[in-house]
């Protein structure tokens, strides 16, 4: 038994004992443009917020957004549809089928200048397709609610009044590209 404990406690510090050497290297600008078949990033966002308050003052006056909500559109956890979780908005589309991130980030050549590009998803060309070709009957939707009040002042404060609520839901045609370069 105690040869077999030995043994085992040997094993172990002579794994411990190597060490596996690596370093970080500091790569400046012409070693960072030699780099190549990088593929960029994707972005997906799952958001639920609650904002009590955005104002826009000026002279003393304000525009104020209140109470505003972002989320799924799902009010009561047992609102949702079906295969819908109460919660945060899924700012993007994934299934089987469709890879709809929020954002892709890359790189792109342009008439041979570099360029950083920011995409939203082309949901509405791929809904189309889907539909065309029969495999879905029902446009792709992310499903988001953006709900609110709009008001004059301070809430409550004298002089104060509310113009109305408002609510923004699912996208069903988002695209969008924005490219950025130096000059």
């Amino acid at each position: 038994m105690l040869k077999k404990v030995t043994l085992a406690l040997a094993c172990c510090s002579a794994l411990l004992s190597l060490n596996a050497q690596a370093a970080l290297q500091a790569l400046n600008n012409q070693d960072l443009r030699d780099v190549t078949g990088q593929a960029g990033i994707t972005l997906t966002l799952d958001l639920k917020t609650q904002i009590g308050k955005v104002a826009w003052e000026d002279d003393g006056n304000s525009l104020q957004i209140r109470n505003l909500v972002i989320d799924n559109g799902c009010v009561a956890p047992g609102a949702c549809p079906v295969g819908v979780a109460y919660g945060a908005a899924k700012l993007y589309f994934i299934s089987g089928l469709v890879n709809a991130p929020t954002l892709k980030v890359d790189v792109v050549d342009q008439g041979g200048t570099k360029k950083l590009q920011l995409q939203l998803p082309d949901l509405k060309t791929t809904s189309d397709q889907l539909i065309a070709d029969g495999i879905i009957t029902q446009p792709l939707t992310i499903r988001l609610r953006i709900a609110g009040e709009l008001g004059l002042g301070n809430q409550g404060a004298p002089g104060s009044s509310t113009l109305g609520a408002f609510e923004i839901r699912d996208i069903s045609d988002i695209r969008s590209t924005l490219r950025v370069w130096g000059h």
